[in-house]
């Protein structure tokens, strides 16, 4: 437990739909999810090769795509990105397909790449697939898009638990956070927590709003932004960035894409300092969720359990269809 005394009960276990086919959408190649990016080609070949050998019902698939519009510069590799010098002047996307589709043996259907921008539409949104959308982006208009992924018809409220997840890290100088969670609006949560499993949690975008507002600097379009990569090439050595701090974010990201797959999961935002080497959690307990979105404790475990009963009688029902 994170919190000593604080949360009143165990965290529950966070439980994700465990549909045929799972598609893990990775948004940015750069600092963070250039190294990311072989850690989940590993879990798709493994996790594709396991149900096809091991288990003897109908075998569960996933795939890997992964999305930037960015070209290999040579500032990006002495950033210290997951590139080297042959590969300048190739898409990123493009490159870290072909590299780990090679050494895994993955085809076309289990690694992809779109070099190109990220929107909604590259999802496949199959109505019984499950969806893990990893954002690896150092920018509001980024997150904004993937923000939109979660949303819901104006004016509907989702009775069924998204099928759609949203994991987002990011990181300044020494520091970052990686967030997870499939619910965009906080009256969804109500009752989130009422059962043994935890089946809801609050999108990135609720727990820390200010993801989506752009800085002064992505406003102004003259304004030259400052990237992971460029504060990592700043002459002034207290600006530097950490020269292990993406490394650290993406073992935390892949952690969290893991445990949501096979289990195990029982926090939904981490907070780590590279320079510490400390990590701080929120667990997904009642007062963790309260801390995190500032409603009391009990919003999260309020539901009649009548309620609660008919709507998983209506997924069995659905999933049987």
């Amino acid at each position: 437990m994170n919190y000593p005394g604080f949360a009143t009960q165990p965290p529950r276990p966070v439980v994700a739909y465990q549909s045929k086919s799972m598609q893990i959408v990775v948004v940015g190649a750069g600092g963070t999810g250039s190294w990311l990016v072989g850690h989940l080609a590993r879990l798709v070949w493994d996790f594709n090769r396991t149900w096809e050998h091991v288990h003897g019902e109908e075998p569960r698939r996933a795939s890997l795509l992964i999305v930037d519009h960015d070209y290999v510069e040579e500032s990006n590799i002495r950033a210290r990105q997951n590139f080297c010098p042959a590969e300048i002047g190739y898409p990123k996307a493009q490159l870290l397909a072909n590299r780990f589709a090679f050494a895994f043996g993955l085809n076309e259907d289990e690694i992809a790449a779109h070099v190109g921008p990220f929107s909604p539409s590259l999802l496949s949104r199959r109505w019984n697939e499950l969806t893990i959308l990893v954002g690896c982006v150092d920018s509001a208009l980024g997150r904004q898009e993937m923000a939109n992924c979660l949303m819901s018809p104006a004016g509907t409220r989702r009775e069924r638990p998204p099928l759609l997840w949203w994991i987002d890290g990011g990181n300044a100088l020494h520091s970052g956070q990686v967030l997870c969670g499939n619910t965009a609006t906080v009256d969804e949560l109500c009752g989130a927590l009422a059962g043994p499993l935890c089946l809801r949690l609050p999108a990135p975008s609720l727990v820390h709003p200010e993801l989506l507002l752009p800085q002064p600097e992505e406003e102004a379009e003259a304004a030259q932004r400052l990237s992971c990569k460029e504060l990592v090439l700043m002459a002034e050595r207290t600006m530097q960035q950490s020269r292990t701090v993406n490394n650290h974010m993406a073992s935390l990201l892949y952690g969290y894409v893991e445990m949501l797959i096979y289990g195990g999961l029982t926090t939904f935002a981490s907070y780590t300092d590279s320079s510490s080497f400390t990590t701080r959690s929120l667990e997904t307990t009642p007062e963790g969720l309260s801390q995190a979105l500032g409603y009391p404790p009990q919003f999260f475990t309020t539901v009649e359990s009548s309620e609660a009963q008919n709507r998983e009688d209506e997924w069995d029902d659905e999933d049987e269809a």
